[in-house]
């Protein structure tokens, strides 16, 4: 009888949305969790590709916490641009810039504190990219590209208050009451975040000016913290909680010398999982500046763009057979 009791109370706590009386409340704007922002294509080789995007993701917040769950604020928008170098056919090398607002963010779950001052998240690192074309007439290219970020982390430190005086945080869904929380510290850390992308694509037709197609699968470091403890800690408590993959699809479209791309993404995380992200997706737009000329626009100056223009060396000057 004790036992169907205490099992009737907490399923009545976790419907109401209750979150934990803890002593301490951990909390941090992290990274954006998304696919890698890329369409599975390279510029020509001896451009150079300047470009943006917009990312959205969405997160399915955690409406009845526990004791040590995460307690983030996670973009839903994030603005990227990207400036890359077509070294080779098929290889791009450059680095990636990232800007999330904490206007654009929300909190992971019930009871998240807030981080006075709205600072904002953010990143760069370098960028590689590799998309070989894999039949002859180049319609299909295997994509595969990469990023390590270096973010700068804005979190906060509260811990559990005797009053609810003006400056303090106040949980009104703690369990019991609400409860009142101080500001102990705040500031901003580094973290770093790992993306990949492998992104196969086909174009739509032979000469790939009705666009591509392109998709596969991305993964991105996910983060956790000890949002909701009786443990005092120093930081956000902010940690690598592994890869957060995506089931991906797009398409692409290239404009001489603009490119514009989107996808849309599945995350694969449930429940269970430090944070249960919903969808995921992006809008680029590009402009590929060419250099110096590279093998592909010769090669592609020396192809005839009519077939029935190539003259047969067997046949007569005249015409007639």
């Amino acid at each position: 009888m004790r036992v169907a009791a205490v099992s009737g109370v907490l399923a009545m706590v976790a419907l109401s949305g209750c979150t934990p009386d803890t002593a301490y409340r951990y909390t941090a704007l992290s990274p954006a969790v998304r696919p890698l922002a890329w369409d599975g294509r390279t510029a020509k080789d001896g451009s150079l590709r300047v470009e943006g995007s917009l990312d959205v993701e969405r997160v399915d917040p955690n409406l009845a916490p526990q004791l040590h769950d995460t307690a983030l604020h996670a973009p839903d928008e994030t603005v990227e641009g990207v400036v890359a170098l077509a070294v080779a056919p098929g290889i791009e090398i450059g680095a990636r810039y990232a800007f999330a607002s904490y206007a654009w963010s929300e909190v992971t779950a019930n009871g998240t504190p807030p981080i006075p001052g709205h600072p904002a998240v953010t990143g760069f690192g370098p960028e590689v990219r590799i998309a070989p074309a894999i039949d002859r007439r180049r319609r299909v290219r295997l994509g595969f590209a990469g990023n390590l970020m270096n973010y700068s982390v804005p979190y906060a430190e509260w811990t559990r208050a005797t009053c609810t005086c003006p400056n303090n945080f106040v949980d009104s869904s703690t369990f019991g009451g609400g409860a009142a929380y101080s500001l102990v510290d705040q500031g901003t850390e580094t973290h770093y975040a790992l993306s990949i992308g492998v992104y196969p694509s086909v174009n739509l037709n032979d000469d790939g000016t009705a666009g591509h197609v392109f998709g596969g699968f991305a993964a991105h470091t996910g983060f956790k913290n000890d949002g909701f403890t009786n443990v005092n800690q120093s930081g956000s408590t902010l940690q690598d909680a592994g890869l957060v993959f995506f089931l991906t699809a797009g398409y692409g479209v290239e404009i001489d010398p603009m490119r514009v791309s989107a996808m849309l993404a599945l995350p694969l995380t449930d429940a269970g999982s430090p944070v249960n992200y919903w969808i995921a997706g992006f809008v680029s737009v590009g402009v590929d500046i060419e250099l110096w000329e590279g093998r592909e626009r010769r090669r592609a100056r020396a192809a005839p763009r009519d077939p029935t223009l190539v003259v047969d060396p067997a046949r007569p000057a005249g015409g007639v057979p």
